[in-house]
């Protein structure tokens, strides 16, 4: 038998329900058939999957459900720095007010400390903004102005993610820093280059 729990707003629907041995996805299709307005829940929303304290990818929905599943919502950033900036300033008012009080004053000045990073980040992000990388623009070789490599080597302008990969794989790179050393060589020096490259 398998029991999943869901977390967050999905506990709403259900918190818990327990279901013949089966895959992971068969499992919380089972469940969703079942509830209403569960699947709707699934579908609109960012999840994370764990089985006992291993997190599944989606590729590893297909495995066997094992004891336990969790269901928790993925964690996301703010969608602006407003609410940093009053989360920040209602800190800095309560440890200051509270400062020799209800706390130490090393504790409130921790808090205090605290409420101005979230006030000057919440800053940040409301005048600066995220980067928005152009997909669809490609730049002519004699015009980018990046220096980055062309041809095999994938080349990429400032904002795009970075892959990261575990194990083997055959996929081009992202390059992040790159640098070239230009000399002039005699044609005896260039021989013995390309004789040590042999």
């Amino acid at each position: 038998m398998t029991t999943v729990y869901f977390h967050g707003s999905l506990a709403n629907y259900i918190e818990s329900a327990t279901v013949v041995d089966t895959t992971i996805r068969k499992a919380i299709n089972l469940i969703a058939s079942q509830v209403n307005g569960l699947r709707a829940a699934l579908l609109s929303g960012s999840w994370h999957v764990t089985r006992g304290s291993d997190e599944i990818s989606e590729e590893g929905l297909d495995l066997n459900a094992g004891k336990e599943i969790h269901i928790y919502p993925a964690l996301i950033g703010a969608s602006s720095g407003l609410t940093m900036v009053i989360l920040g300033a209602a800190m800095i008012a309560g440890g200051w007010m509270a400062a020799g009080v209800l706390l130490e004053a090393a504790t409130a000045a921790s808090v205090i400390g605290t409420g101005i990073g979230f006030v000057a980040s919440g800053l940040i992000t409301m005048f600066m903004g995220p980067l928005k990388p152009d997909y669809e623009k490609s730049e002519a070789n004699n015009q980018a102005p990046s220096f980055l490599f062309n041809g095999p080597t994938n080349s990429s302008t400032q904002g795009f993610p970075v892959p990261v990969v575990i194990g083997r794989c055959r996929v081009g790179s992202v390059v992040v820093s790159a640098g070239l050393e230009i000399a002039d060589l005699t044609s005896s020096q260039f021989e013995d280059l390309v004789d040590e490259g042999n």
